[in-house]
């Protein structure tokens, strides 16, 4: 090991063993398997959708990564490594909101006897995974190991944190994550971001893509797309509830594929930009992520992917190089344009569904003609966690970059981490 990585080095494997130590404890003493009747529910339930989104995050999101041209080892490697750990790490954080919930009286009763986790806890973690992944999609090439432990570590508090605020105690609606996962990731890494970027990470050519990265991009924006309708249903309730939101979003996303395609060429002299193409069209699946599961009817849920994709692209186009160039905002992989503003859409969507339309035909919002201010309320608590959360994590972060800061000439670059294959080096 390189005299210049061992403190780094040193300190990422000892906070790592000491973590997940701490980890197994808790597993042990605290948490079981579901059983009988209830296992089996869970299972007939849940597992189709797990294997899904579990391909979501670890191949699409990892894949999508890849377009930088010495970074791809990275991109693949963070998301195996940290999303396996957040998983850990969200379980038992999970459970311990949703016990918190139940015997809010009595919170001792809490931790009395073992509690059972099934695949729907699993999929609840990958939510989580999902989150931080977002996360680092700003953030990445800039960010040693150390780091992204630090906000495996960390962003899943503020998380569920939020999830317990807005849907355990105000009863929001957020089928898909619209609002808790992409809005929340994004504007979490966004405000990392403002802690990692520098003038020369900004104009560092290194996090631009070439021809063979972009073409396995391409197959993770393939994989996202062919997944995301199992990932806004998985948790809708059975019959209506999932034919809603399976139809809502693969209609969203067909919507922002047009939309995307058609924008992409208008703005860059009549051809398409591939990164356009990798990610605006991803955005019908954000947008359709607190109201998947309502009454939408299909062809709103075709307009409303349209606006996505056009809100996307548009930013990728404009909004990203501004702020690149003028605010030191690095966002390199677009997840404001992917994320933040489609997770702001799908908020204000909710909004305006919960004003005249229920969860389907029989069921009623839990605070009736109050829900489309709780929606409102949600969504400004989510960013705002996500900003104050995000300025906790960077400073921390900023804290352990001393341990081994990034030089210049080592952004976007597997060789300051990775062992490269001969001839690779340099």
């Amino acid at each position: 090991m390189s005299n210049k990585l061992l403190p780094e080095g040193i300190a990422f494997a000892i906070l790592f063993v000491l973590f997940e130590g701490w980890l197994i404890t808790i597993y042990g003493v605290w948490i079981g398997y579901l059983e009988g009747e209830e296992a089996k529910h869970d299972v007939e339930s849940y597992y189709n959708f797990f294997r899904d989104i579990n391909v979501m995050i670890f191949f699409g999101f990892g894949f999508l990564m890849t377009f930088m041209r010495r970074y791809a080892f990275s991109a693949l490697g963070y998301t195996f490594l940290i999303t396996a750990f957040v998983c850990q790490w969200s379980v038992p954080l999970g459970l311990f909101f949703r016990e918190v919930t139940i015997y809010e009286d009595d919170i001792g009763d809490a931790f009395d006897v073992r509690v059972g986790m099934g695949c729907k806890d699993l999929v609840e973690a990958l939510f989580a995974g999902a989150t931080v992944m977002i996360t680092f999609g700003v953030i990445i090439g800039r960010v040693s190991p150390l780091q992204m432990l630090i906000i495996g570590i960390l962003e899943p508090v503020f998380y569920w944190l939020n999830i317990y605020i807005i849907l355990f105690q105000l009863e929001a609606l957020d089928i898909g994550g619209g609002m808790t996962i992409h809005a929340f990731g994004a504007y979490f890494g966004m405000t990392l971001s403002r802690f990692f970027t520098t003038r020369k990470s900004a104009e560092n050519m290194g996090q631009f893509s070439n021809y063979t990265n972009d073409i396995f991009s391409f197959a993770g924006t393939f994989f996202l797309f062919l997944m995301w309708p199992s990932f806004n249903g998985v948790l809708a309730t059975h019959g209506a509830g999932q034919i809603h939101s399976f139809v809502n979003t693969f209609l969203s996303l067909t919507g922002a594929i047009v939309s995307t395609f058609v924008l992409s060429r208008l703005y860059c002299g009549f051809k398409f930009d591939v990164m356009h193409l990798q990610n605006a069209p991803l955005a019908g699946g954000v947008a359709m992520g607190v109201a998947a599961d309502l009454n939408l009817q299909p062809g709103g849920a075709i307009g409303i992917g349209v606006i996505a994709g056009a809100l996307s692209t548009t930013g990728y186009k404009f909004l990203m190089p501004f702020l690149r160039k003028k605010l030191l905002i690095q966002d390199v992989c677009g997840v404001h344009n992917l994320h933040g503003m489609p997770g702001i859409l799908s908020g204000l969507v909710g909004v305006f569904a919960t004003l005249r339309i229920g969860l389907n035909e029989e069921n009623e919002f839990p605070h009736g003609e109050s829900q489309a201010a709780l929606q409102i309320a949600a969504l400004g608590i989510t960013i705002g966690l996500a900003i104050f959360g995000g300025l906790i994590t960077g400073v921390i972060c900023k804290l352990a970059e001393k341990l081994r800061p990034l030089e210049e000439d080592e952004y976007f670059e597997d060789k300051v981490f990775f062992e490269m294959p001969k001839g690779e080096q340099d």
